[in-house]
């Protein structure tokens, strides 16, 4: 996320001002409102903020770390394939 500094200073302001975020149309509004949103666009702007959270939350990033090598290691010692399927650009480094 391009703008992901405004973003986390606004976060700290709303619970500075002893705002908290304790909904997720919250965090919404607060994304919204930090960065603006052209209703022409599909998606809406906290889509990867909250993909981002669901990333650290699960520990995606690290459980794929952990599982390519080994997925790697049994189909070089065996005549098997991996094929990964990812959907985010962070993933994709990772995976190639």
């Amino acid at each position: 996320e391009r703008h992901w500094r405004r973003m986390a200073r606004a976060v700290v302001a709303a619970r500075s001002k002893g705002k908290g975020i304790r909904r997720t149309s919250e965090l919404a509004k607060l994304v919204v409102s930090t960065i603006g949103w052209n209703r022409k666009e599909k998606k809406h702007p906290a889509t990867r903020v909250f993909q981002a959270l669901r990333m650290e939350v699960n520990k995606e990033m690290e459980s794929l770390e952990s599982v390519l090598p080994v997925a790697v290691d049994a189909a070089k010692h065996g005549t098997g394939r991996v094929a990964v399927i990812s959907f985010h650009s962070v993933e994709d480094r990772l995976v190639k």
